[in-house]
């Protein structure tokens, strides 16, 4: 490569392409369309010493040059005189270019550049020069521009490689990543990038940054630069691969159930000379369930070893942790879990029952006495005390049994009222509360309170909530009674099938109205209880007004002729998005022929107008027109009626569009346009002879 550009910086291959000028006046059709004076400019490119730099590491990445683009404009408006890609032979060690170019006058600045591509059309190489040419092809200007190199990673003023320090096994290949950032830190994308090892007995490096060991235990620089030489550098340790894996420490622990081991569990990674590896991937696990590890994944360090932290599940018993690296063998520690003492309540059954007043709960209040990892712990004594209302505990303390469970019976009090109890692990601070209810009698009646006799919009909910109260055969109030919710007649829906009365014995629903086909509807909903008892609320769905949406055609003529007044006449209707018809008045309504995009006349051929391009005459085409009152108001039925629109122009089709604001538009079907009645009588020839 390096050859092949100092080459081209000074010997010369024949080859002219001569091309017309364009003004910024003329439309170039070819050069023999306009006059010029010609010119002639001989390419001898000079190439700096960076890109002779970079030619030779270019051809140690495999990348020649395939072709050169030249371009020649005027410095003055930019226009372009030349554009020409060469294909250049592989191998090929010289090429000039002589250009001929025509110039609007004797002497004339001219901007010339030169572009050195690869195979794939990247740029690599580039130059610009201004020249004066001279008119008459013996006069060869030279442009013996500097060629500076522009290919990927010219830019680059800091190469990074990773990882930068790394140990791999002997046996295995590492791939390293390069990134090229320019000045402001910005990456470069797809750099070229030339890697090399310094010590390719140890270890060699693919273009593409892949590292193959070839040698025993060793450190390589492996380097990655531009072809302007902007360099990164990564360290590479090479070890024997792994054969086996020992076990450091964390071996036969035990403790508490639910608690982290003193001793991490620690492995070394060796090679077949005992000797450690380090950089190798460890796999930590939990072999029992419950167990677990701090790190699941590690690297093994410069001593070739690697530890986690192991904590024992919360449960009594051994469990097991296990190490693996690859395919080498996996190693097993194991530790045991002891419990701990007693520390906390779970209320396990009973909580939150109802009795009629004075009697007992059906269901024992028990507690599980655990410790702080939830293991059951047997033996331990729970006080038991009432804490609100006047209900009786049937012993002041019970003892857990084996699986940890405590409990007593009890009788709620004399007075409706919500109850509590609380049992608490003797020596420590540990409680657990129940509550319990003492109910009036079952609920028996119920009684619409408010929400009867609405009215509302279809599709709206309801301005009221429906309410109603609850009491029991003798008309107590009851709370915490259920009520069911149905709708009986008409559409509509309920927010809730059950309500639950609050403390004051009042439940409540909400109602949507639904959208029936008869309007008005009336809905009836029902409030029934458990027992049986029930009430129905009524309601009256009325419809919405139709909401105005878009335009639709009511009547057209399918033909008309030139300048008569249609008939039927045009006329167009509101209607809802559902094409349903809105009365609405006042609209204002616009009638205009409708023109689509590409409806102009065919373009004809003709001669040249100053500062067009392309030889072509102004479009023409044929227009229609509508006469008479374009824009309508509508009327009461929300229909704007065209009583007096003609059409003009030629005959043919044509649609007429309809818009108003806030409303969609509307086309009519096509209506097809015939000739009017005879007006009037022209001379077409003949008129005003001589003969002798």
């Amino acid at each position: 490569m390096r050859h092949f550009t100092r080459a081209l910086s000074r010997t010369t291959a024949y080859l002219v392409a001569a091309v017309a000028l364009a003004t910024c006046a003329d439309a170039p059709t070819g050069p023999s369309s306009r006059g010029g004076m010609p010119a002639r400019l001989a390419f001898a490119p000079q190439f700096s010493a960076s890109a002779l730099e970079a030619s030779s590491a270019l051809r140690q990445a495999g990348i020649e040059v395939a072709s050169v683009r030249v371009v020649i404009r005027r410095t003055s408006n930019g226009d372009e005189l030349f554009n020409r890609t060469i294909a250049v032979a592989p191998g090929a060690s010289s090429v000039t270019l002589e250009a001929d170019v025509l110039l609007r006058s004797l002497e004339e600045e001219l901007t010339a550049f030169m572009e050195f591509l690869d195979a794939a059309g990247t740029v690599l190489y580039r130059g610009e020069q201004r020249v004066i040419a001279r008119a008459g092809n013996n006069n060869a200007v030279t442009v013996d521009t500097e060629i500076q190199f522009v290919g990927p990673g010219s830019t680059a003023a800091t190469i990074r490689v990773t990882p930068a320090d790394t140990a791999i096994s002997t046996a295995t290949p590492l791939s390293l990543q390069a990134v090229a950032l320019d000045a402001a830190g910005a990456t470069i994308n797809a750099p070229i990038l030339l890697w090399s090892s310094s010590n390719t007995a140890l270890a060699t490096v693919s273009a593409t940054g892949v590292v193959t060991p070839v040698g025993p235990r060793g450190s390589v620089q492996v380097t990655a630069r531009t072809p302007l030489n902007i360099a990164g550098v990564a360290t590479v340790r090479l070890m024997p691969p792994p054969v086996r894996i020992a076990i450091i420490g964390g071996d036969a622990q035990a403790g508490v159930a639910g608690a982290a081991l003193a001793q991490p569990f620690t492995i070394e990674v060796q090679a077949a000379d005992g000797l450690p590896v380090p950089g190798q991937t460890v796999t930590f696990s939990a072999v029992t369930s419950g167990g677990s590890v701090a790190t699941a994944t590690a690297t093994t360090d410069a001593q070739g070893r690697a530890s986690t932290a192991i904590k024992l599940g919360n449960a009594v018993g051994r469990y097991e942790y296990r190490a693996i690296s690859g395919s080498l063998g996996a190693v097993t520690i194991a530790a045991d879990a002891s419990p701990a003492a007693a520390s906390a309540l779970d209320v396990l059954s009973g909580n939150a029952q109802t009795a009629p007043v004075g009697t007992a709960l059906a269901a024992p209040l028990v507690v599980k006495v655990k410790d702080a990892f939830g293991n059951p712990v047997a033996g331990s004594t729970v006080t038991w005390q009432v804490m609100s209302g006047t209900g009786i505990l049937s012993s002041a303390a019970s003892v857990a049994d084996a699986s940890g469970h405590a409990s007593v019976t009890y009788t709620v009090g004399n007075v409706p009222a919500g109850e509590s109890v609380k049992a608490t692990l003797d020596g420590t601070s540990a409680t657990a509360t129940f509550t319990a209810t003492a109910q009036l009698g079952a609920a028996a009646q119920v009684t619409i309170v408010s929400g009867n006799g609405q009215t509302g919009d279809e599709g709206s909910l309801l301005g009221s909530a429906l309410i109603v109260s609850v009491a029991d055969a003798l008309g107590n109030p009851v709370p915490g009674a259920q009520v069911n919710w149905a709708v009986t007649t008409a559409n509509a829906t309920l927010a809730q099938a059950a309500t639950v009365t609050d403390a004051n014995a009042k439940a409540s629903n909400t109602l949507t109205l639904g959208n029936p086909a008869v309007m008005p509807a009336a809905v009836t909903i029902t409030a029934t209880l458990a027992g049986g008892a029930s009430v129905s609320f009524g309601a009256t769905i009325i419809a919405l007004p139709p909401v105005p949406a878009k335009l639709k055609m009511n009547t057209q003529p399918s033909t008309a002729a030139v300048g008569v007044v249609m008939s039927p006449p045009l006329s167009v209707r509101i209607t809802d998005a559902g094409g349903i018809s809105v009365a609405q008045p006042g609209v204002s309504v616009t009638a205009s022929v409708y023109a689509p995009s590409g409806s102009v006349g065919p373009l004809e051929k003709g001669g040249e107008k100053g500062g067009e391009k392309g030889g072509m005459s102004a479009v023409t085409s044929t227009m229609r027109e509508l006469v008479g009152t374009t824009t309508v108001t509508t009327d009461a039925t929300g229909t704007a009626v065209f009583t007096d629109l003609a059409l003009t122009g030629s005959v043919g089709e044509v649609q007429v569009a309809f818009s108003a604001i806030g409303l969609a538009a509307t086309l009519s079907a096509p209506i097809t346009i015939v000739a009017g009645a005879p007006q009037a009588i022209a001379v077409v020839s003949g008129n005003a002879q001589t003969a002798p």
